[in-house]
């Protein structure tokens, strides 16, 4: 059963808003995720598709820091994320703040602000969040991150095929690399699913500014799971290693090509569906 995508208008609120709905939530056994779109004056409601792509050996991914004004027009310019974003008369790309390695094939895929849905059905829904903590992106005065959730998304979408490897993933290179909120340094949550599971991800700048801390959550009860813009209140000390889905850095020796807190996650259970419904909602926009 594919999943559903959808960008929501909420008629009752203007913040944004993700929804998150497991396979044993639907009647159908469909997996959803959804993103209603809080935006500042003149937004870029532009969606681009991405082609999938092959790359050389050697070759290299450009990271783009994102327009910091909440997505005002225009919040990028150039090829990399597709034809939407080619440049008009007079305007300059964007320029690229880092690079990472790239590999050997990327898929397609959905982006607005954010990736939404790749080629192989792996979605997200984006919902901003406070932080303790800050950092800013590199080519700043001070700038030592390079990742926003902007790009962390795009990243996933174009490399992998399930949720879970997509939080894994995302995690890994905000640790590696630093991540930095790109709405004045606030933490981000997504809701990422795939056909068979759906995971909610949050991350925020750690104290250095030059890493991350992230948790991660699957979507395991017969519900919803509705989210609006929380509070993310790191513990200290973290929980034990058997609680599996926190994590901060400095990371733990990976044991398997997933982050080994998500690695050892148990699988969905074939739990039989049960009804849901949701209110209060106008579709705007679906992608399937």
């Amino acid at each position: 059963m594919r999943p559903a995508y959808a960008l929501l208008l909420s008629s009752t609120t203007h913040a944004c808003t993700m929804y998150g709905v497991g396979r044993l939530a639907s009647a159908d056994g469909t997996t959803l995720v959804s993103h209603s779109e809080d935006s500042g004056p003149n937004p870029d409601v532009r969606l681009s598709y991405v082609p999938p792509a092959t790359h050389s050996p050697g070759a290299m991914r450009s990271v783009y820091t994102v327009e910091p004004s909440q997505g005002a027009f225009p919040k990028f310019i150039g090829s990399a994320l597709g034809e939407t974003f080619l440049p008009l008369p007079g305007q300059k790309p964007t320029a690229e703040i880092g690079r990472i390695p790239q590999v050997a094939f990327t898929h397609g895929y959905y982006v607005d602000s954010y990736a939404t849905q790749n080629d192989c059905d792996l979605s997200f829904g984006e919902s901003t969040a406070s932080a303790v903590f800050r950092a800013d992106p590199v080519g700043l005065p001070d700038g030592t991150s390079l990742f926003s959730i902007n790009e962390l998304s795009n990243i996933a979408a174009e490399r992998v095929c399930s949720a879970r490897e997509a939080v894994s993933l995302m995690g890994a290179l905000a640790e590696k690399h630093g991540f930095y909120g790109a709405d004045g340094g606030a933490g981000e949550m997504l809701m990422v699913g795939d056909p068979r599971e759906v995971w909610m991800f949050h991350i925020l700048s750690d104290p250095t500014a030059k890493s991350a801390i992230w948790v991660a959550q699957r979507g395991e009860s017969p519900r919803s799971a509705p989210r609006r813009p929380l509070h993310f209140i790191p513990h200290s000390p973290p929980p034990a290693p058997t609680s599996p889905l926190h994590h901060s850095s400095p990371p733990p020796a990976p044991t398997s090509p997933l982050h080994p807190s998500l690695a050892s996650a148990p699988p969905t259970p074939p739990l039989p569906p049960v009804q849901c419904r949701t209110t209060r909602w106008r579709w705007r926009r679906t992608i399937s």
